[in-house]
C-alpha cells in the first residue's frame, strides 16, 4: 500500500514555534478540557485502565497521553492496538479523536521518504521529529506483539478483543523500556473475568467516567435518546455509564464459584481418573483468524473434579495432534475423549498419527455431540455451584469463556473453543464417564476399534 500523509503535513514549520513546543501546547490546551478520570493518576502503576461509557472519550484519553509522551521523550516507542485493523486505522490513527488529530503537524517527522504517517503491513505508523514513533498493530494478529519492545503501549476498547487473556498475556511483557514503562487500556466494560482481575491487580489504577459526563461534547439528541430509550436498563448500566457488571445475565458459570473452589499450588499427587479431552476446530494451520483447538486435562477425586491444564493453541492437525498426546502421557491419563461432529476420521487419524510418532499407547473416547452447547454446559454448572470443581491455579483463558457461556448461549467473541474441551472432559469424569462400563469407555490405538458415545 503506499504511503499515506497526515492532511497537515504540507504546511512548513514555523520560525515562531518549535516542534515540542507545539505538543506542548496542544498538551495544555488538553489539560484544560479534560476530566480528571481523563488524566494519567499519580503512583507508581504499571497498567492504566480507562473504563467508560460509550462516548465518553475513551479514544481521546489514549490518544492525547501517547502522543505527549512521544513528543516530551525522544526516541520513544509506543504501541498502540484495537480489536481490528479498520478500527486501528478509521478510530485509533484516523478518527476524530485519534492520533492524528491531536498530533499537530510541526511534530511529524519531516524529510522521510516514506511519509511521516504510513499505513502498510502489518500496521500504521506515525513517525516523529525527535525519533519517537508510534506504531499500531491488530489485536487480531496478538502473536504479533511478541518480538518488539516498547517504552509504552495503548490498548483501545480491550474488552472487544477476541481473545482478551491471550492477547493482553501477549502485549504486557513487550512494554518493558525505558525507566517507567507502562500500559493503557481503554474500554466500555464487559463482564470479562480478565477486567476483574485487572482491576484487583496491585500494579493496576483504574478510573472511570460516563457517557453523560462528557455530554457537552456530544449531540443533544443523541443524549436525549439515549436517556429515553435505555434509561433503568442494564444496557444504559454497562455502556453508558460505563459500569462494570461482574455477570453476564444468565451466566451459567460465576466468577465467584471459580474462585471460591479454586486450588493454588501443585495438583493433588493421584487421581481415580484423568482425561485429556480435545475440542477440534477443523483448523489447518495456526494463522490467528483461526479458531483455538481445545485441549483441556482434568482430574477425579472421589466425586470432585480438578481441571489441570489448559494446553489449547492455534495450530495446524499435527501440532495440536503431538500437543494433546503430549499432555496425556505427561499427565499419565486414562482417556483421550475427542469430539467427533467435525471430522470425526480426521481427528482419530490425527491422534493415532501422533501416538506414533510419540511412541506411546493412547486410549481414545470419540464423543457426539447430539444436544446444544448450553445444555451439555448445564449440568457441568451445577457441579461448579456445588464447588465439586476445582482449578488448579488460574486458567484465566478458560476461565474467560465458561464466563460468558449463558442460559441462552455462548455470549462472547469466537468460538468457545477451551470451554467445550473443559466440559467434554468434566463430563466425562462427572456424568457420561460413571454410567459407562470401563471396558467399552477407552480403546488402545492398533487394537482396531473405537467406541462412540453420543452426549
Amino acid at each position: 500500500m503506499p504511503p499515506r500523509r497526515h492532511a497537515g503535513l504540507s504546511s512548513a514549520l514555523t520560525a515562531s514555534q518549535t516542534p515540542l513546543e507545539a505538543a506542548a501546547g496542544q498538551w495544555l490546551n488538553w489539560l484544560g478540557t479534560a476530566r480528571p478520570p481523563q488524566i494519567a493518576p499519580a503512583g507508581d502503576w504499571f497498567i492504566w485502565l480507562f473504563l467508560g461509557g460509550r462516548g465518553a472519550g475513551k479514544t481521546r484519553t489514549g490518544a492525547e497521553h501517547i502522543a505527549w509522551e512521544c513528543a516530551k521523550n525522544p526516541s520513544t516507542r509506543a504501541l498502540v492496538t484495537a480489536p481490528t485493523y479498520a478500527d486501528l486505522l478509521r478510530v485509533v490513527f484516523e478518527g476524530e479523536s485519534g492520533l492524528l488529530s491531536v498530533i499537530p503537524p510541526e511534530c511529524l517527522a519531516t524529510g522521510q521518504a516514506e511519509g511521516s504517517y504510513t499505513v502498510s503491513n502489518p500496521g500504521p505508523r506515525i513517525q516523529f521529529w525527535n525519533g519517537s514513533t508510534i506504531d499500531g498493530v491488530s489485536a487480531e494478529k496478538p502473536n504479533r506483539f511478541r518480538g518488539p519492545q516498547f517504552h509504552l503501549a495503548w490498548g483501545d476498547e480491550f474488552a472487544a478483543w477476541n481473545s482478551v487473556q491471550e492477547a493482553l498475556d501477549l502485549l504486557l511483557p513487550s512494554v518493558r523500556l525505558g525507566p517507567r514503562p507502562h500500559v493503557i487500556l481503554t474500554s466500555t466494560p464487559k463482564p470479562l473475568p480478565s477486567i476483574t482481575r485487572l482491576r484487583k491487580d496491585p500494579r493496576a489504577t483504574v478510573t472511570a467516567s460516563t457517557t453523560y459526563d462528557n455530554q457537552s461534547n456530544l449531540s443533544a439528541s443523541f443524549i436525549s435518546y439515549m436517556r429515553q430509550r435505555y434509561a433503568g436498563t442494564v444496557y444504559e448500566r454497562q455502556e453508558l455509564f460505563g459500569e462494570l457488571i461482574e455477570e453476564v445475565q444468565g451466566a451459567l458459570f460465576k466468577v465467584e464459584w471459580i474462585e471460591m473452589a479454586r486450588h493454588i499450588g501443585p495438583a493433588p499427587s493421584s487421581f481415580d481418573r484423568i482425561v485429556v479431552a480435545i475440542d477440534p476446530s477443523g483448523a489447518a494451520s495456526k494463522d490467528s483468524d483461526s479458531d483455538e483447538i481445545g485441549i483441556v486435562a482434568a482430574g477425579l477425586r472421589g466425586n470432585e473434579a480438578w481441571v489441570l491444564a489448559d494446553a489449547s493453541l492455534r495450530a495446524g492437525p499435527a501440532d495440536w495432534g503431538r500437543q494433546a498426546v503430549k499432555l496425556y502421557r505427561e499427565l499419565q491419563a486414562d482417556a483421550l475423549v475427542a469430539e467427533a461432529n467435525f471430522g470425526g476420521a480426521m481427528v482419530d487419524h490425527v491422534i493415532q498419527a501422533a501416538a506414533r510418532d510419540l511412541r506411546c499407547s493412547v486410549n481414545v473416547k470419540m464423543v457426539t455431540a447430539s444436544r446444544g452447547k448450553t445444555v451439555r454446559a448445564e449440568p457441568i454448572s451445577a457441579h461448579y455451584a456445588q464447588g465439586r470443581v476445582h482449578h488448579v491455579g488460574t486458567l484465566t483463558a478458560l476461565e474467560d469463556q465458561l464466563c460468558q457461556f449463558t442460559n441462552s448461549g455462548y455470549k462472547g467473541q469466537g468460538s468457545p473453543d477451551r470451554a467445550d474441551a473443559a466440559i467434554w472432559a468434566l463430563t466425562e469424569l462427572l456424568d457420561a464417564g460413571a454410567s459407562v462400563p470401563e471396558a467399552a469407555r477407552v480403546m488402545a490405538f492398533g487394537r482396531g476399534t473405537q467406541h462412540r458415545v453420543e452426549v
